[in-house]
């Protein structure tokens, strides 16, 4: 075996340590049963294997009264005195105590009585070792040697399971722990999923005669749900918003992704995207009775989270038309000055000479009386 030496040619301190507790966990039961079986030498051939037999027999014996002590006396305790959930915990879930109340009390049970019979406990020790004694030859030399294996067995089980018990149990009561919560919060996120796809599905498609969920309802699921449920959502909507928005048949289709987008938009606590509120908007501006403050705030606010950066031009060109519906003379300097700034970034782009085009924008050019740049038509 390799060990790791530090840079004065030694090997560390919990190495000698441990090769030592290995050596005498070894070497003891072997240096015991080496004895063992030189003495069943010295027998007569006919009496060896019966020996031997109950020799072994009362060294494994000895051996699992010996490990059952050191398991009790062994067994990690978990801290009781916290009752609020640890982040590796969940609300409704604390680790099952009952093998640790039952140590404790065992233990407590066995040092107490052990105590208080002790004075009592000669008769039998000497009982059991000369009855052992008697099985493997009936000697004095054969009782030393039963209360040698008692003695020996006895004190290496216990120390060899309180050594096992200390060192690996509380790993693997951790690490069985720590499966139970991850499969407790696997299972719990994959039914708040359920549940926020289930909404979701009545938000934008619901059935005959089925009531669509709050939006308090909407709001709570969407939160709950993973990001890639939230992610669902948002295609889901948004393509359903496109693929409706300009069909007058279908503006009510199209409406119902708006509770989808503001329950969206509530869960993105961090203040992270900017699409959704866009979308937002886009579905608020073409509804059958277009919303156009909501619209425009909505927009404003897509602006704003996006910054100044490349890309979504049609938020600006939206924005735009908000402002147009709401004050169609450019009554507003303010508002007028925010259109010509939006359309200029919208001039920016190749798409923008279409865009430039839109009667909306044209009309709102000749009602105002406001001269075009020379990159507008």
């Amino acid at each position: 075996m390799h060990y790791k030496q530090n840079g004065y040619g030694k090997t560390d301190g919990r190495q000698q340590v441990g090769m030592w507790l290995a050596g005498l966990i070894i070497g003891v039961p072997a240096l015991a049963l080496l004895g063992f079986a030189g003495y069943c030498a010295t027998l007569g051939s006919s009496a060896v294997l019966s020996a031997l037999g109950v020799g072994l027999g009362v060294a494994a014996a000895a051996t699992a009264v010996g490990a059952f002590l050191g398991f009790l006396f062994g067994i990690p305790r978990t801290l009781q005195g916290n009752t609020t959930p640890g982040p590796d915990e969940i609300a409704d879930y604390r680790p099952n105590t009952n093998l640790e109340q039952i140590s404790d009390w065992l233990t407590k049970i066995l040092v107490g009585v052990g105590l208080v019979e002790l004075g009592r406990a000669g008769v039998p020790a000497r009982n059991l070792i000369a009855s052992i004694g008697a099985a493997v030859g009936g000697t004095d030399a054969a009782r030393v040697t039963a209360a040698v294996l008692l003695v020996v067995f006895v004190v290496w089980g216990f120390v060899a399971s309180y050594l096992l018990t200390r060192l690996r149990a509380a790993g693997a009561f951790r690490t069985f722990e720590i499966a139970q919560i991850t499969q407790q919060l696997l299972d719990d996120q994959a039914a708040r999923d359920a549940t926020a796809l289930e909404l979701l599905e009545r938000t934008l498609n619901p059935a005959s005669g089925v009531a669509p969920p709050s939006q308090e309802q909407l709001n709570q699921a969407i939160a709950a749900a993973s990001p890639l449920i939230k992610a669902q959502a948002f295609l889901q909507a948004s393509r359903q918003r496109q693929a409706s928005w300009n069909r007058g048949s279908e503006k009510e289709k199209m409406e119902r992704t708006i509770p989808v987008f503001k329950a969206l938009i509530a869960s993105d606590t961090d203040r992270r995207y900017h699409r959704n509120h866009a979308q937002l908007g886009y579905a608020l501006k073409d509804s059958r009775q277009p919303l156009w403050a909501e619209a425009e705030r909505a927009l404003a606010e897509a602006i704003k989270r996006r910054g100044p950066r490349q890309g979504w031009i049609l938020y600006e060109f939206n924005h735009a038309l908000c402002l147009i519906h709401l004050d169609p003379n450019a009554a507003s300097a303010e508002t007028r000055d925010v259109v010509i700034a939006d359309l200029a970034v919208v001039g920016s782009s190749k798409q923008g000479p279409g865009l430039l085009k839109t009667r909306e924008i044209t009309d709102w050019y000749t009602r105002s009386g406001i001269p075009r740049t020379a990159d507008q038509p």
